[in-house]
């Protein structure tokens, strides 16, 4: 019997991860076609905006007061800051152009360019990286040839 039970637990297991991601495609599908519904009605996209923001962080908050505990003493106003500016620039400017542009399209050719992100996320890497990769060496060229030419003009 307790080999039975623990076969039970192992399949499980192996279930949990991926019907963990087939939900959250069901609910990213859901808030996509609500999203789309409320757009197409009328409603103000900045005030979907807020409405999302404030729901999520009501669910989220919870868990943070409880796997962060002995983080809050080190929140000051510049970390506070930076976590303003993150969000902003990382949420709240790409959602509102996310839903100005599902107020245009619809919801099919929102979920193919949200699934495109990532793709576009890895070529934008790669070609930052080489990016910087050839400042760096141009950079080390100019500095050492300003060094030689200092090192001749004093011999």
């Amino acid at each position: 019997m307790d080999i039975e039970a623990e076969r039970k637990a192992e399949k499980a297991l192996r279930w949990k991860a991926p019907t963990a991601m087939v939900l959250v495609q069901l609910f990213q599908t859901g808030m996509i076609l609500l999203s789309k519904v409320s757009i197409s009605e009328g409603m103000f996209i900045f005030a979907l905006l807020a409405y999302r923001s404030f729901f999520g962080a009501a669910i989220i908050f919870p868990f943070a007061l409880f796997c962060e505990r002995g983080k809050w003493k080190e929140m000051d106003r510049r970390v506070c800051g930076w976590i303003f500016f993150n969000a902003f620039i990382g949420y709240a400017v790409p959602m509102s152009f996310y839903f100005y542009g599902l107020g245009d399209t619809t919801a099919s050719y929102a979920v193919i360019y949200t699934n495109i992100i990532p793709l576009v996320t890895f070529i934008l890497s790669l070609l930052l990286s080489l990016l910087g990769t050839i400042t760096v060496i141009v950079g080390l060229y100019v500095f050492l040839w300003v060094k030689a030419k200092e090192l001749l003009d004093r011999v």
